[in-house]
């Protein structure tokens, strides 16, 4: 009989806490923990800030079992039935999903080479899962006692995966640039061993039958594959060849696996860190992808039902010699069928990505995102950190995780420098250490290194503090660690803009022109310009930026908007028709010594002041006839007669014409020929018509005569009274502005007015007639108001 005891619990949850933890290890504490080299393994692309580095042991295990813990199991103040009966009774304890990761690198090298690190190790793996049932527990603890008598202990939906391997490693990264940065590892793989059983069924029942007889049920249904059991049987029990037990031989056991694993594969992990900035930057890797095939594959499986019925004994020797051969007749039906089985089993890849951020005083923050295939499902994970060196012998790490539906994890990590050697452990929940029986997870790591060729860098940020210019400010390589914000090449510290990527002739201010102007203070900022006139261009060169100056394209003066003025009158030369000649504003910078508005090269009388119209020269009359060509400088007259007046313009001048009011002949002195019917006049008679002619004017528009031409019609009427052989015809014109029927009608109103008043003074009305031609018979040109004043007239004629 198996006796129930508190120490028998205790030993079983203790088994399962040692040898079954979380689903993977992920170490969030660990990654980016970059003085210490091992955290590479978590991504290639973040090699340790050392030179060289010569790892010794370094280990890593991890626990979780999710449905129940030592407390539980193991109170105080609970006996182990009142125990017992808790966990067998309650639904919130189970024994599922419980596994173990142990990770252990005996060897570790890494080395810095230029932009390269390189590193290589071997490396030990056990990975192990199961779930089980609460009948299963019971059957552990309670062996055949009568508890379990009667009962039916189903132990169905158990569950064993175990993957144990060695691996021998070799990674390099490289620094592509500044700012990114890549690695990889690759893995050869040889599996150590494997065992694989997924949901298996079985049950047992022991009961009293009719009659006083023992009742004894049990069926088994299961499929595990495995590989590598041979070798473990032999490890356990050696012999030599004759059979005798030998001392166990680790480096003989070794030496066998070596030559002969029992499965080999290859893996792979792979990272990429990019920074952003010298505090910020971003990382992250894929690793433990790869595959294990297994030369040394078995497959065993049952599926049996066993059904016993017999009379008890009251005898307790004879009762348990037929316990005794019922256990051997059920581990005969139940022993497995076992054929040779190779194949092949996949690493579960486990997925970081991670940012951290550099603050003053040698510290950082960051953040991880875990996430792990296993068994076709994704587990996710998270972390937030924060490190700190302390001068340079102590680095802390404290972070907090959600992990495995467990959201109160505590981790703590540090490495202490001593000279060359480094002491470093780590965990993802410190606090299940504290609280370990209360505790569902738990992780370690713990290691340790020589490092030679101390890099010693508080601000973390990869330049060892004997290079660092900028020591506690997280910097650049090129910069000897000084930090460079905007990421213009230019460190802060020489840095005019801090926060805007510039230029280094800009002393790291922006530049879009490249003029070695910074922005700010370029006037021009899009075109390339010189410092004295604060970034903007001048292509003459002349003092002047180009969008002041009004002549870009030659060189002038600052007080002329970069216009130049070659002779000095203050006339622009590009303005300046005579820019080597002092001249005025008036004649576009040409002289004008009569200062007539005509320069001189135009001026045609440039020593007399003139008329711009004639070309510098003077027209005293303004007949259009300059002056050295008019006979008649203060008369106006056509140039037919060289400027001389022509009232009745007969081409004959007024001073050369006897009858300057009648067009005429020349060879009549400018009278017209004799006409029969005119009658002939003597010059007094002549006399009173064109004064009457002359003197006559109307009021603008209308048919009234002027005041001022009343008495020379008192004197033609005269005349006519004294003649009364007389006949007077009036005639009378106008100009051809308006309409020409409002014209004739105006002439003729005209007419009729000069003929009312001469027969009101005393004229006979017989001998008067008058007639208005409107602008039909004009005597100059209408197109000159001279030519129009002319038109405009009341004729007299004299006839038989």
């Amino acid at each position: 009989m198996i006796r129930n005891s508190k120490g028998r619990i205790l030993f079983i949850l203790i088994f399962i806490i040692e040898n079954f933890a979380a689903f993977a290890q992920p170490h969030l504490n660990f990654y980016n923990a970059r003085s210490v080299a091992q955290s590479s393994l978590l991504n290639p692309a973040l090699p340790s800030r050392q030179a060289f580095t010569l790892g010794f042991l370094d280990f890593s295990a991890s626990a979780y079992v999710p449905g129940i813990n030592a407390y539980d199991v193991f109170n105080s103040k609970d006996d182990a039935k009142q125990t017992i009966d808790k966990v067998l009774g309650s639904n919130q304890y189970n024994f599922k999903n419980i596994v173990l990761n142990s990770e252990i690198n005996p060897l570790f090298i890494g080395f810095k080479s230029g932009r390269n690190y390189f590193s290589a190790g071997l490396q030990l793996k056990i990975n192990t899962t199961t779930s089980f049932s609460k009948d299963l527990f019971a059957l552990a603890i309670y062996g055949n006692a009568d508890q379990l008598f009667g009962k039916k202990i189903d132990v169905s939906e158990t569950s064993f995966n175990q993957l144990a391997y060695s691996a021998i490693y070799f990674g390099v990264s490289r620094d592509v640039n500044e700012k990114f940065t890549i690695g990889i590892r690759g893995k050869y793989l040889m599996g150590l061993f494997n065992a694989q059983l997924n949901d298996a069924k079985a049950y047992i029942q022991t009961d009293s039958g009719n009659n006083n007889t023992l009742k004894v049920v049990a069926s088994a249904d299961y499929v595990l594959k495995a590989a590598g059991i041979d070798r473990i049987n032999e490890i356990r029990s050696p012999t030599d060849i004759l059979g005798k037990p030998k001392l166990f031989d680790p480096v003989n056991i070794a030496r066998q696996y070596a030559n002969k694993p029992v499965g080999s594969g290859f893996g792979v992990d792979l990272g990429m860190n990019y920074r952003v900035s010298n505090r910020l930057s971003f990382s992250a890797s894929i690793i433990d992808v790869g595959y294990i095939s297994w030369n040394e594959g078995k497959l065993y499986s049952k599926n049996a039902t066993f059904n016993y019925e017999g009379v008890i004994s009251n005898n307790a020797d004879s009762f348990s010699s037929a316990f005794q051969k019922i256990a051997d007749s059920v581990e005969a039906l139940f022993k497995p069928d076992e054929k040779n089985f190779n194949y092949t089993t996949y690493l579960g890849p486990k997925i970081y990505v991670g940012t951290q951020y550099n603050l003053a005083n040698s510290a950082a923050i960051g953040a991880v995102l875990y996430g792990e295939f296993y068994q076709g499902k994704f587990r996710p994970g998270g972390s937030l950190s924060y490190s700190q060196r302390i001068w340079k012998i102590l680095d802390l790490r404290v972070n907090y995780s959600v992990y495995g539906q467990q959201y109160a994890n505590v981790g703590l990590g540090f490495a202490v420098h001593i000279g060359p050697l480094v002491v470093y452990a780590s965990s993802d929940n410190a606090l299940g250490y504290y609280n370990w029986d209360k505790a569902h997870f738990t992780n370690t790591r713990i290691g340790l290194n020589i490092n030679i060729g101390g890099r010693f860098d508080r601000d973390n940020d990869g330049v060892p503090d004997k290079s660092d210019k900028c020591k506690k400010i997280p910097g650049l390589i090129k910069f000897n660690g000084c930090p460079d914000l905007d990421g213009d090449s230019v460190p802060d510290h020489e840095d005019d803009c801090i926060s805007v990527k510039g230029t280094v002739a800009a002393k790291g201010c922006p530049d879009i022109d490249g003029d070695g102007i910074k922005d700010n203070s370029d006037s021009c900022e899009n075109e390339k310009g010189t410092a004295k006139l604060f970034g903007c261009p001048d292509k003459d060169n002349d003092g002047v930026a180009d969008k002041f100056d009004a002549c870009p394209e030659d060189s002038g003066l600052v007080s002329r908007k970069g216009c130049p003025d070659d002779d000095g009158d203050g006339v622009l030369n590009k303005a300046d028709d005579c820019p080597q000649v002092f001249g005025s504003k008036i004649t576009r910078g040409c002289p004008d010594l009569d200062r007539d508005s005509v320069p001189d090269k135009l001026d045609e009388c440039p020593d007399v002041p003139g008329s711009v119209r004639y070309k510098g020269c003077p027209d005293a009359d303004g007949d259009g006839i300059i002056n050295k060509y008019d006979s008649c400088i203060t008369e106006a007259g056509p140039a037919l007669t060289f400027g001389c007046p022509d009232t009745d313009n007969d081409g004959i001048a007024d001073k050369f014409d006897d009858c300057p009011l009648e067009a005429g002949l020349p060879e009549n002195s400018g009278c017209p020929a004799l006409d029969p019917s005119l009658v002939i006049l003597n010059e007094a008679e002549k006399k009173v018509l064109r004064e009457a002619f002359s003197a006559l004017e109307f009021e603008t528009g209308t048919a009234k005569i002027s005041e001022k031409s009343l008495p020379s019609l008192v004197e033609l009427a005269e005349l006519l009274k004294t003649k009364p052989e007389f006949k007077l015809e009036i005639s009378g014109h106008t100009d051809n502005v308006g309409k020409e029927p409002g014209n004739k009608k105006l002439s003729q109103n005209r007419a009729n007015a000069v003929k009312d008043y001469l027969v009101k003074t005393g004229a006979s009305a017989l001998s008067i007639k008058a007639t208005g031609f409107g602008s039909k018979i004009p005597v100059d040109d209408n197109k000159t108001p001279n030519g129009r004043q002319r038109n405009r007239r009341v004729e007299f004629k004299v006839v038989k």
